[in-house]
């Protein structure tokens, strides 16, 4: 019996969006790519998940966050 080829999974439609960032933006975008070893596409697609995650879980805008034993607090 013949295996039928191995076809990779479709990638989901994708939408192209032109954003202009001020230079702290910019630079925090920077920075991110580099330590996720992503480059700024997948950096802004998984930060912008993230920030809605946090939303939808926050408490009237605010997160919670425990850092080193130490609770921060962080307005959205």
């Amino acid at each position: 019996m013949t295996m039928p080829p191995h076809t990779p999974p479709a990638t989901p439609p994708s939408t192209k969006v032109t954003v202009k960032l001020n230079a702290r933006s910019m630079a925090a975008l920077e920075r991110a790519s580099e330590l996720v070893d992503l480059n700024k596409t997948d950096t802004i697609n998984r930060a912008i998940q993230f920030y809605a995650t946090m939303l939808a879980r926050s408490d009237e805008g605010i997160v919670t966050v425990l850092n080193n034993g130490q609770y921060e607090r962080f307005h959205m």
